[in-house]
């Protein structure tokens, strides 16, 4: 009896199966020259009726999903590129994928697409303080190219004129200094150093250091 039941519930069993997945996890180590990177998830339609994806929704707009088509018969394989925008971000990226069909009673699948992103550029320090009511001395900031890259800095700023800030000398492509100093420090006061480089050409770093009076 319990035999013939569980033959006469595989087929509804069947019907309701929806996508399985070769892979619902991609990570990809970017070059310091990547614009963009993808990734591959495979599928494979395993029901017995044709499912159709309705929705792929990524996490964040620097992440899109490419599909061949929407609809897929039984036994019909297929995949989703995943497309990362890099941009100016470095260090790891978790981006994700929700999958949506409209095979009955299944949950959306979600996609995960890590990526790492090397940073060609070493800076220290990334806070500069001064003490109120106490000298407005100079400070160094030290942008520095790692090993490999040749990197030159174009242009270098503060957000507000509660500072200056000058290049004070430069290994060219190599090592450049920054002097920073508060233009009073009889109150608090808050800034960023902005300082812009030349890589990659597409897309050129930029790096801060916050400044604070407190």
């Amino acid at each position: 009896m319990k035999s013939l039941l569980l033959l006469l519930l595989l087929p509804a069993f069947s019907a309701f199966a929806s996508l399985t997945w070769d892979n619902t996890s991609v990570q990809i180590a970017a070059k310091a020259t990547d614009t963009q990177v993808a990734g591959e998830f495979r599928f494979k339609n395993e029901s017995n009726k044709s499912i159709t994806i309705k929705e792929t929704k990524s996490s964040c707009g620097c992440t899109t999903a490419k599909l061949e088509k929407k609809t897929y018969a039984p036994g019909e394989t297929g995949k989703i590129l995943a497309r990362f925008d890099i941009g100016g971000r470095t260090g790891p990226q978790h981006k994700t994928i929700t999958v949506t069909t409209d095979a009955p009673g299944n949950k959306p699948a979600v996609l995960e697409l890590s990526v790492d992103i090397p940073d060609p550029v070493e800076v220290t320090p990334p806070l500069l303080v001064w003490k109120v009511g106490g000298e407005a001395g100079t400070q160094i900031f030290t942008v520095r190219a790692k090993e490999g890259f040749k990197i030159r800095v174009t242009d270098v700023r503060c957000s507000t004129g509660l500072f200056t800030a000058r290049l004070e000398s430069a290994k060219e492509g190599s090592v450049y200094q920054i002097a920073v100093s508060p233009t009073k420090t009889d109150a608090k006061g808050f800034g960023l150093l902005i300082v812009t480089t030349d890589y990659p050409p597409t897309n050129p770093r930029v790096v801060y250091a916050q400044l604070q009076v407190q």
